[in-house]
């Protein structure tokens, strides 16, 4: 095989006729024919495979033909020791060792990586077993946590509404009777401070509430409008004593009856619209209602997205601080905390409320600008009627509203825009003035709304001067705007020829029903205005009414109360008592505490509900100062009839003794 050339020669014998010499040749084996070479008498092969090879030469004769004997020269080209059979076979042999080798390692490997994976495996589940045993404990000593936390402000609000009830309770009764300015202004302030007071400790029990899952969504039927502007109104007296103008606006297309929890959302609107008031030195706090989309059908049901945005003119809140305002016991500043006070938890229970109800709250700000804040729901609707249906009035054709605040303007405006009444806007008293005196007669005003309190010229002088100058030309309605001050101006406004006050906010519904009433029949009767908490007589035949009270100051001040009322009152310091007086008494209701020594309330009421009537029928009102659901629940269970939280309001205890009393 090293023989990579190979030249054979070859010549024939017969020399007779020399010219006449002719040779071919093959290699049988590698030739596929003869190669006819002439008179060439050599042949080269160069790199034949190993193997046996014959070369066979032939030549012509003296005829010219191909002699019919042929030389042949048998060749064999031995192979390399790679190419033997001997060596394929060893190689192969050794191949097979080799992959049975290393199979056998791969095998012991992959059996080794298995025991180690089995011992890790192994101990992972060891570790599991151990982390979901640590997990478990973990979690029963968080539940257990929390439990104790959540029973530990039950109690602490069970403590603190105690105490409550007597402060808040007695400032009002005090408030009716006949006191001096200076401790009218006293009282007025501890009235205001309890509340305040009252204020933190449910903040910080709704706060424990979320923490522990256990705070509940209500979904029952409610007007959003009212509910707006009856929490706007509440505020309002802060707003004044702060001389903020406060603003209040509703899309009057809103529906009626809306499906939700009004008492979440009015939470949520009082903290929003206290922090705007609180943090505003001067200026404007307008709250506003509106569609926040189109009504659409969402599992069978009606549904309106609407926002609910309370805006300032306030400090205002720097961009790299918004989300902190949400966090749990945090401000802004702490200096905020230090000059306005608070707990840092209002925002926090606000954004879990909103969440709760499957909305959301948002809030744009800007340092020393102001900040709005957008509550953003989305409630089912039960009646699409509007709010405020348009009614045409064809004697109120044509407004004038003078008032020095812009928003105000734009906001009346925007509400005869909607009942088609043309409205002209003026920010002052000598503007107002010189619009009236550039009108002809067939254009004047049916109807100038002014506002009360305004620079350069206050609403009083303006009417005068309006009075004045239309002489002998129709005179339109005058409607005066003021805070909760016209008290102080009635007389001067008599004089000046003021027809009517309305009270700001400027409400929707409320201008709607005086306008109906001056320039129109009303389509449905107005809403009667809420009374103001006051002690009235609701006793029927001198009833007689048992009160189940441990703490003296709280018998005090619920026995004056009734009292006042026209009632007599049957007094009991525990269970056992009040079925002892039951033996000798018939009392029309009965007003139980909870926790109280030897027999509590709840046991108490179980043990009435099994006697006989007429006892076993006798009307049950808890008065106590568990504020959590489960409180309300237990009460209910036993078999109360209803529950009065304290520190109670007088309009509740009347609420409850009208309808109870009187069923009885």
């Amino acid at each position: 095989y090293k023989s990579s050339v190979i030249s054979l020669e070859f010549a024939s014998l017969n020399y007779t006729v020399t010219d006449r010499k002719h040779y071919a040749y093959r290699l049988e084996g590698f030739d596929p024919g003869w190669n006819d070479v002439g008179t060439k008498r050599t042949a080269t092969y160069t790199n034949l495979d190993p193997g046996t090879y014959t070369f066979e030469v032939r030549g012509w004769d003296n005829s010219g033909n191909w002699s019919p004997v042929q030389a042949s020269l048998q060749l064999t080209v031995q192979p390399p020791f790679w190419q033997t059979w001997w060596f394929r076979i060893i190689a192969a042999t050794s191949m097979l060792a080799i992959v049975a080798a290393i199979f056998r390692l791969r095998v012991r490997a992959v059996e080794a990586q298995k025991k180690k994976l089995e011992k890790e495996v192994d101990q992972r589940t060891l570790q599991l077993a151990l982390s979901r045993d640590e997990e478990r404990r973990a979690r029963e000593e968080a539940e257990e946590a929390s439990r104790a936390k959540s029973e530990f402000m039950a109690n602490i609000s069970h403590e603190l509404r105690t105490p409550m009830n007597a402060i808040i309770g007695f400032t009002d009764l005090t408030l009716t009777t006949d006191l001096h300015r200076t401790q009218r202004e006293y009282l007025g302030n501890v009235h205001r401070s309890g509340y305040n007071l009252l204020g933190i400790i449910n903040d910080i029990l709704d706060h424990s509430k979320i923490e522990a899952g256990k705070l509940t969504i209500e979904n029952r039927a409610f007007n959003l409008c009212q509910l707006m502007e009856e929490t706007v109104d509440s505020l309002a007296i802060k707003a004044f004593e702060k001389k903020l103008e406060l603003i209040c606006t509703a899309d009057p297309s809103l529906p009626v009856q809306v499906l939700g929890d009004p008492g979440r959302i009015q939470q949520i609107l009082m903290n929003l619209l206290g922090n705007a008031i609180k943090f505003t030195a001067s200026g404007e706090v307008v709250v506003s209602l509106k569609k926040d989309g189109v009504m659409h059908i969402s599992d069978g049901r009606k549904v309106q997205p609407i926002a609910l945005t309370v805006r300032d003119t306030g400090i205002g809140v720097p961009k790299e601080k918004l989300e902190r305002i949400f966090e749990s016991f945090t401000q802004a500043d702490t200096s905020t905390t230090r000059r306005y006070g608070g707990t840092g938890l209002g925002l926090t229970i606000a954004r879990n409320l909103a969440e709760m109800m499957e909305g959301s709250l948002e809030v744009q700000s800007e340092p020393g600008k102001g900040s709005s804040f957008t509550l953003k729901l989305t409630l089912e609707i039960l009646d699409n009627m509007s709010a405020v249906p348009t009614v045409h009035r064809p004697i109120l054709k044509r407004v004038l509203v003078v008032d020095d605040n812009s928003t105000n303007c734009q906001l009346l405006e925007s509400i005869f825009q909607y009942m088609g009444v043309a409205c002209t806007i003026c920010n002052g008293g000598m503007e107002a003035l010189n619009i009236l005196a550039a009108t002809a007669d067939s254009e004047s005003f049916d109807l100038i709304i002014t506002d009360h309190q305004m620079p350069v010229m206050d609403g009083i002088t303006l009417v005068g001067k309006i009075k004045q100058s239309l002489t002998n030309r129709p005179q339109p309605f005058i409607l005066m705007l003021s805070s909760v001050d016209k008290g102080m101006c009635l007389e001067d406004a008599e004089q000046a020829g003021i027809d009517l006050f309305l009270s700001k906010p400027v409400k929707l519904h409320e201008l709607n029903d005086i306008l109906q009433s001056i320039f129109g029949s009303a389509q449905e009767e107005a809403p009667s205005t809420p009374a103001q908490p006051e002690i009235q007589k609701v006793a029927i035949n001198s009833a007689s009414i048992l009160v189940a009270e441990d703490d003296p100051v709280n018998m005090l001040l619920i026995s004056e109360v009734l009292s006042k009322m026209g009632f007599s009152v049957i007094k009991a310091t525990d269970g056992r008592q009040v079925l002892d007086l039951l033996n000798s008494h018939q009392p029309a209701m009965i007003l139980m505490d909870v926790n109280m020594p030897e027999m509590d309330g709840l046991e108490a009421t179980q043990i009435i509900r099994g006697l006989p009537q007429p006892q076993g029928g006798i009307p049950i009102v808890a008065l106590t100062a568990g504020a959590m659901k489960e409180d309300r629940e237990r009460c209910l269970q036993v078999g109360m009839n209803s529950v009065i939280t304290k520190p109670f309001r007088l309009e509740e205890l009347e609420e409850a003794l009208r309808k109870y009393v009187r069923a009885a």
